[in-house]
């Protein structure tokens, strides 16, 4: 059984997982067991904590839209030809006008109210702020997907430069919206971090 864990150098030279995952992995050894392990030091972990700080506070202030309305293509497609119908015999239009009302209450057409979703934002996120990948699709089409900001895949360099740009980001799209300045922010940012410490 094979896993990648993140660790914390505690006292008397243990080694203290950081997350419950890492936790119930753990737990699951039998006392005794023999682990290998390969250690690497990619990154600060605190500037790592910011980073999730800086997501975590803006995702709270983000507010999406409330309400999106789905309607399938048949029902466009029968709703353009009652127009064209309406359109050709205006003493028809009423009558139209209560059976597409009647029609789309029991035919593909409905609501969603979308929820909000920390893992969807933090990789939009990432990507508006230039950290992806792309592919092309066997359709045609192109998927893009956030880069991976695990410990292995990034150096402390190219965390920087990515928490500067989704700050950035951040600012733009949802911080600059409240009532507080850049400054007032990263004060906010540093007295979050200095009350989980």
């Amino acid at each position: 059984m094979a896993a990648e864990l993140a660790l914390v150098k505690g006292q008397g030279n243990t080694l203290i997982p950081m997350k419950a995952s890492d936790i119930e992995w753990i737990q699951k050894l039998k006392p005794g067991r023999m682990v290998e392990a390969t250690i690497s030091q990619p990154r600060n972990y605190i500037f790592h904590k910011r980073f999730f700080a800086l997501l975590n506070f803006a995702f709270d202030y983000w507010e999406p839209s409330a309400i999106t309305i789905v309607e399938d293509k048949n029902f466009k497609s029968v709703r353009k030809f009652a127009r064209f119908i309406a359109d050709q015999s205006p003493n028809l239009r009423p009558n139209l006008q209560a059976w597409l009302n009647d029609f789309s209450k029991t035919h593909n057409s409905y609501e969603i109210t979308p929820e909000k979703n920390f893992n969807q934002f933090r990789k939009d996120v990432t990507i508006i702020a230039g950290h992806y990948v792309s592919y092309y699709r066997i359709d045609g089409s192109v998927q893009v997907e956030a880069k991976s900001i695990s410990f292995s895949k990034m150096d402390d360099q190219e965390f920087q430069e990515l928490y500067k740009s989704v700050f950035n980001v951040l600012w733009k799209m949802v911080l600059s919206k409240t009532d507080m300045s850049y400054d007032e922010v990263e004060q906010i940012l540093n007295q979050m971090l200095e009350f989980e410490s």
